[in-house]
């Protein structure tokens, strides 16, 4: 037993872009992983300048299991989801806005940004969020030839990891058949690598690691 209960993240996440009313992501800090995957299911995202967004997974042998891998392609495009997620490190507030991860960066403490928030909620009550339901919309592909070229990019880059070539499986899926299908894909893929022995040694080195910077002198 893992201790966790209630619904799965990706069903809480489709409840929240499921949404007929405007949600509104007020990030803090840094917004990773499944964080970052939550934020994704909001229409809108509202970070404050110290923010960072991320999906680190691959880091630990792993990709995006919440619809990650479906969303962003929609959202930001085919070729920076791939550098994003396969690179494995976080962007800064102000690049994340750039690229189009944020839709608005606020100045100011906690209860500045959960304040910006509500304001731009309030500014879109009453305005149709379907276009921002990011499982609706279409990724457009960039080509087969681009995929060919990124997978042998994170080949050379990530010699010998699994986890790069299937994220970008999984972001192509995104291009070619509906959410739902690539969702089914991102979950194959993130078993796949989950019962892996590839995945389990990057998880054990990270959390060694981690031990290790813990050892007095």
């Amino acid at each position: 037993a893992t201790g966790m209960a209630g619904p799965p993240l990706p069903m809480v996440i489709d409840e929240l872009e499921a949404s007929t009313k405007p949600v509104v992501a007020a990030i803090d800090g840094v917004s990773l992983g499944g964080g970052c995957e939550v934020a994704l299911g909001c229409h809108f995202r509202v970070a404050s300048t110290r923010s960072q967004a991320g999906l680190p997974e691959v880091n630990l042998g792993l990709l995006p299991g919440a619809g990650g891998t479906q969303r962003l392609p929609r959202l930001i495009g085919v070729e920076p989801s791939v550098d994003f997620m396969c690179a494995g490190a976080p962007l800064p507030a102000a690049r994340a806005a750039q690229v189009g991860i944020y839709d608005s960066i606020a100045d100011g403490d906690n209860a500045a940004v959960v304040k910006a928030a509500i304001d731009f909620a309030g500014s879109k009550v009453g305005s149709d969020v379907s276009s921002r339901r990011l499982s609706t919309v279409s990724a457009k592909t960039p080509g087969k030839e681009v995929f060919e070229a990124k997978r042998k990019q994170f080949g050379t880059s990530r010699k010998g990891e699994l986890a790069p070539q299937a994220i970008i499986a999984c972001i192509e899926a995104s291009t070619d058949r509906p959410f739902s299908d690539g969702m089914n894909v991102e979950g194959t893929e993130f078993g796949k690598l989950l019962m892996g022995s590839q995945s389990k040694a990057l998880q054990y080195m990270f959390f060694a690691e981690r031990q290790c910077a813990k050892v007095p002198g």
